[in-house]
């Protein structure tokens, strides 16, 4: 470019850029709104403060499952042993309680995160060590998991956790239910793990290009240890936060939060592949995906065809975030 002239004189503009990288980095939440204004429009029951605060409260569980496994994604793998950690794992600590007699404080801050960090120090073991891709390792995980799950309740839904238990999942703080907080403080302390901290750059490294992410000093199997170890520990506060409102584990316990979440960060633009992620983008596509299927409930729509609005809906959402692939 000629000296003295600017950018803008040959038809560059700033302002533009800025636009493009904002749809390629947050379309889920336009969308997110247009699908929510479609929806109000076509069953106007579902268009209201009380109706998004179900939203917020019914997703609280799947947003702090596709925030943990968004590490896993960020690093370019999987973890499909989710859902087995989300019932497993607060199982074990609802059963020192009633059994051993233990402190819910206990229980929740130190055994809780004990057997999912188990779990998931096994997924990367599976994956580091013996170098079983993810997908398979993950899944003998899930299918031992479940499988103890229904071995531990012998088919029963188990309760009785105590108030304490449900403290979280049953208070509010001026008006705002108290496991929402709790979602969003996981979610913005993620966020800053992620965009902030060495550990979040060099998880972004590894998953984009493993091989020169190794050459240039980082410990790319300990990066991914800690991936899977994150993802293990927020699938069983997951699975506290959904206990504590309803009050109840049962043998399928979380089992059917699989898909949304992985959906929901892919949904939201997280690179499967790995190298390019981030927290609100999980948030976003957990929230669109809950939204959806909350508010055909709320409309009245019956339950033989609710999954086949959802899945209308979901490809709707994804042809419009293909845009978003059109301008890179």
């Amino acid at each position: 470019m000629p000296l003295g002239y600017t950018a803008e004189q040959f038809g560059y503009d700033s302002t533009q850029d800025f636009l493009v990288e904002g749809l390629q980095n947050y379309y889920i939440w336009p969308l997110l709104f247009i699908l929510y204004g479609l929806l109000s429009a076509l069953f106007p029951a579902v268009f209201g403060l009380s109706v998004v605060t179900e939203v917020l409260s019914s997703s609280v569980d799947l947003i702090v499952l596709a925030v943990g496994i968004t590490f896993v994604m960020a690093a370019g793998e999987i973890d499909l042993s989710i859902v087995g950690t989300m019932g497993v794992a607060p199982f074990i600590a609802t059963w020192t309680i009633t059994s051993l007699g233990f402190p819910m404080p206990v229980a929740v801050l130190i055994v809780l995160p004990f057997i999912a960090i188990l779990i998931g120090l096994t997924n990367a073991f599976l994956v580091n060590t013996l170098e079983i891709d993810s997908l398979v390792a993950t899944l003998g995980t899930y299918f031992f998991l479940i499988g103890a799950m229904l071995a531990l309740t012998r088919g029963a839904t188990v309760s009785g956790f105590g108030d304490a238990w449900s403290y979280i999942g049953s208070t509010e703080i001026s008006g705002v239910p108290l496991h929402i907080v709790a979602a969003l403080l996981i979610a913005i302390a993620a966020h800053l793990i992620l965009s902030k901290h060495p550990f979040g750059q060099n998880l972004l490294l590894t998953g984009g290009d493993n091989e020169s992410a190794s050459k240039s000093g980082i410990d790319t199997d300990a990066t991914r240890r800690t991936a899977f170890v994150l993802a293990a520990i927020l699938s069983g506060l997951a699975g506290f936060l959904l206990s504590s409102q309803l009050g109840i584990i049962s043998s399928t316990f979380g089992q059917g939060r699989l898909l949304p979440a992985i959906a929901a960060p892919i949904l939201g633009g997280v690179y499967l592949t790995g190298g390019k992620a981030r927290i609100h983008q999980a948030i976003g596509g957990a929230l669109l995906l809950q939204m959806i299927n909350t508010c055909l409930t709320i409309a009245g729509v019956s339950g033989y065809y609710i999954r086949l609005y959802t899945g209308i809906l979901v490809l709707i959402a994804i042809v419009l975030g293909s845009l978003r692939i059109m301008t890179q």
